[in-house]
């Protein structure tokens, strides 16, 4: 089976003016995201009603989006994310066990610090 998913328009580069750092506010919790040229290293927690999970990103820039890797308590796989000109986020990840089983889309908004993320 093939799935498509749409998730928009996507900057093509990395932009010139991007700071070294950038914060979203996601449906389930914040993504925190560092950039050193072409690499990128992050972190993000999803909050649950019963536990939090806090987990870590390594990135690259490749075709106009960052690819890399998610890690956390609760496994570890491969994972896309897209910035948007409107200053949202968009993500795809999948578990390393699973590799072909690739989540929902993961959205969110740019935030302004690393504030907690209104629930």
């Amino acid at each position: 089976m093939i799935h498509v998913i749409a998730i928009g328009a996507a900057l093509a580069a990395i932009p010139a003016d991007l700071p070294d750092e950038l914060h979203y506010c996601t449906e389930v919790g914040p993504i925190h995201l560092s950039f050193s040229g072409e690499d990128a290293s992050g972190s993000y927690q999803i909050v649950l009603p019963h536990k939090r999970i806090s987990g870590e990103l390594r990135l690259v820039w490749s075709d106009g989006h960052l690819r890399g890797q998610w890690v956390d308590a609760d496994g570890e796989g491969p994972i896309h994310i897209y910035l948007h000109e409107d200053s949202s986020l968009t993500a795809l990840y999948t578990r390393a066990q699973t590799p072909f089983d690739w989540s929902p889309v993961w959205r969110g908004q740019r935030a302004e610090s690393q504030q907690p993320c209104p629930r």
